[in-house]
This record gives structure tokens, C-alpha cells and sequence, in this order.
């Protein structure tokens, strides 16, 4: 979002600590660069009395906050200033997935009571259809679809299937949902001629030792690269709410997708665009009929790509808000 905008706005990101070597390689790409004011550990208090200067010093028109959780700085935007919630996701939809699945939570959070603190910003910028229909229903006009762009370089499937990839942070659901791939899905894939690489921050909490036709790469600032090197990706998250980016963007490059169904929340075309499968054994079958049949993968790849300029591309994503906010659109493509 912030690259769509840069054109048109002068973006200034307002940071509550220094940021990590790794968000401050990925602002490197950003031309031009994005001016960051990080203070050093602030407390809320301080941090509330920056936002609330820089908000009252007479050049900021709208105030963009990153999920709900910063919504204890709401306070801090003066009448004039827009407020803007990027949410993510819905917190109660994600309690909810927790819960299914038997994953812990930290007490409840209702519906209702997370559409009460979202009511109380201007705009309110959804990623996912289902999710936006829930808020739309309530608070009108102020909620707005913003999906994530996903669409990218074009990869031909090549003639043989051999490297299976998946691209990931260390949040929670990606280890769960990869430790399981490792533990049930992995084993029935064994001699196969498969092999299995990551990227992100995302194996440093698998907590146990790769086995042998495993990669773990790290951390890349250019995810062109981790999506050159594979022939398919696969997403084994098992919870988790909002649109899953990295199924998005896999079908954006035209990668065969095998996933559960958490994976592809939020996507339409199943079996059209990528393979469904949620037990062990149906898993590791999708992704062996992807290794046999190069028209099937080629079928899921031409599919995917026209899924993304549907529903995905720059145009789609943030006409809307470009619309809102009265900044042109000729640059969004797609």
C-alpha cells in the first residue's frame, strides 16, 4: 500500500522503537525512501504524545494505523486528520479459528465488541470478502475491501516438479501449520524426488532438526528470489484469519498451490486454481498428483495467474481507497 501511495503522498511511518535489521532492509526497496521517526523503546504515554504532536503540527491529512491493536492511539488524532485502520484481519474471526482448531486463546473477544472499537475510526480497510461483508453489515460505508496485491512476475511450471516451497514469518500459525507438513505429510513424500525449501524467519521456530531434503534459506529482503526456486508452493496452516498473503501470492506467479483450507480462506475457485486438501494423506496426495502431472500444473498455474488480475491486481486492490482518498488511479495496473 505504501509504494502504491508514495506517487501521490508524502509518507512518514511512526515508529515506537528502532527498527530491526530486517524492516529496515525491506525499506531499502522503497524509492523514494520513507522518512522513519522510531523512538527508543517508547513507553505508551510517550508514544501517544508523538503520534498526537505529529498529528496537530499542521502537515498530516490522514493518520493510517497498523491493526487494532494500535487503536489505544485513536484518541491521539484530532478532529480533521482522517483515521485510518488497516485491520488485517478480525480479531474475533482469529479467536475463533484458535478455537477450532484447539489452539489457545486470551480470554474472549466478540464480534460485536471488536466492531464498537473499529466504529470508532473514519475508514476501516478490510482484506478479505468475507471478513469486509461482516464489518460492511455494520458500520456502512466506513468499512472498505483493500485485498493485498499479489500480482508478480510470471513463472512458467517448469517440465519436472522437484522443489516444494513455502515462504513464511515466525508467527505462530506458520510453524504449527509446518510442523505438521514435516511431521504427517512429509513422511508419505519421502523418496518421491521431492524437495522442501523455506524462507522467512519461519524455521527458526520449528524447534527441531530438518530432515534430510530440507532447506531452510532464512530471511531474503527480495522474495523474488525464494519464488524463482520453486516449482510449487504449499501452505499447511491450520488456523489462523484475513487473506492468506503468501497463497495470494504464490497464485500471482502462477505457482501450482496445494493448501488446506485455512490457507486459501478468502479465495474463491477451489479446485479450479490450486488443490484443497486438510488431512495428512490427501495433502501429500494433491502434491504427488501435482508431481506427475504437468498439465495439471499447468492448468492450476494459467488459472491462478487469472484469479490474481481478477481480484489481485494493484488496480482491483486499491482502486477503492485510491477512490476515497481522491488520489489518481492511472498508475495502479491491472
Amino acid at each position: 500500500m505504501v509504494r502504491a501511495i508514495q506517487p501521490w503522498v508524502q509518507v512518514v511511518v511512526n515508529h515506537p522503537h528502532p527498527l530491526n535489521a530486517q524492516d529496515l532492509e525491506c525499506l531499502r526497496v522503497l524509492d523514494p525512501p520513507l522518512e522513519v521517526l522510531a523512538l527508543e523503546r517508547a513507553s505508551f504515554p510517550e508514544y501517544f504524545a508523538r503520534t498526537e504532536d505529529l498529528c496537530r503540527s499542521g502537515g498530516v491529512d490522514a493518520c493510517l494505523f497498523e491493526r487494532l491493536e494500535m487503536g489505544g492511539l485513536r484518541p491521539a488524532v484530532p478532529e480533521g486528520v482522517l483515521a485510518i485502520l488497516d485491520t488485517h484481519d478480525l480479531l474475533s474471526s482469529h479467536q475463533e479459528s484458535r478455537s477450532r482448531a484447539g489452539v489457545s486463546t486470551e480470554g474472549g473477544f466478540s464480534l460485536s465488541k471488536e466492531l464498537a472499537l473499529l466504529d470508532a475510526f473514519d475508514l476501516v480497510l478490510m482484506i478479505q470478502q468475507e471478513e469486509y461483508g461482516r464489518v460492511a453489515e455494520a458500520l456502512g460505508d466506513k468499512a472498505l475491501l483493500v485485498p493485498h496485491p499479489s500480482l508478480g512476475p510470471c513463472q512458467v511450471p517448469r517440465a519436472t516438479l522437484s522443489t516444494l516451497g513455502f515462504m513464511g514469518s515466525d508467527y505462530e500459525a506458520n510453524p504449527d501449520g509446518l510442523g505438521w507438513f514435516l511431521q504427517e505429510v512429509w513422511p508419505r513424500l519421502e523418496g518421491h524426488g521431492l524437495g522442501m525449501h523455506l524462507w522467512g524467519t519461519v524455521g527458526s521456530r520449528l524447534g527441531r532438526p530438518l530432515p534430510e531434503g530440507w532447506t531452510d534459506h532464512g530471511f531474503v529482503a527480495d522474495p523474488e528470489q525464494a519464488w524463482g526456486a520453486m516449482d510449487a508452493f504449499v501452505n499447511p496452516v491450520r488456523w489462523g484469519s484475513g487473506l492468506k498473503i503468501k497463497s495470494a501470492e504464490a497464485l500471482g506467479r502462477g505457482l501450482p498451490l496445494v493448501s488446506t483450507s485455512c490457507g486459501v480462506s478468502g479465495l474463491p475457485a477451489h479446485g479450479e486454481a490450486f488443490l484443497v486438501a486438510d488431512g495428512a494423506a490427501e495433502f501429500a496426495g494433491a502434491v504427488l498428483r501435482l508431481k506427475e502431472d504437468a498439465a495439471l500444473r499447468r492448468r492450476l498455474s494459467e488459472a491462478g495467474r487469472r484469479l490474481a488480475a481478477r481480484l489481485l491486481s494493484p488496480r482491483a486492490c486499491f482502486g477503492p481507497l485510491f477512490d476515497r482518498l481522491g488520489l489518481p488511479k492511472e498508475h495502479l495496473t491491472g
